[in-house]
């Protein structure tokens, strides 16, 4: 969970009120650690507030999503994540390939 600026501000007039890091890291449920980060200056509100805007966007969770428009899809011929219709299975030295024989050695 990511600490707000206005929660670090909230930790400090703690502190400065007199209350302990332990204390303070048992009433708002935070690690004694980051309370301790906190005190010692290691973190601010300053640069709570540029981690929060460097936050990267979520991650897509499938492959369609990345792509949106296009689906890849497993040919059934060579076995390629391609769009279809397959353009591996079109390139001239697949086509010698399979002609002669030999076992496809890519792939997945």
């Amino acid at each position: 969970m990511m600490k707000s600026p206005e929660l670090i501000q909230h930790i400090l007039e703690m502190l400065d009120f007199g209350l302990g890091q332990r204390a303070i890291a048992r009433r708002m449920k935070l690690s004694r650690g980051f309370v301790d980060a906190v005190a010692n200056g290691r973190i601010t509100p300053a640069s709570r507030a540029a981690a929060i805007a460097r936050i990267p966007p979520k991650r897509p969770n499938s492959v369609a999503q990345l792509f949106k428009t296009e689906v890849y899809t497993r040919c059934p011929i060579c076995r390629g994540l391609v769009l279809m219709p397959c353009v591996l299975c079109a390139l001239p030295s697949e086509q010698a390939r399979r002609a002669s024989g030999v076992a496809f050695v890519g792939g997945i």
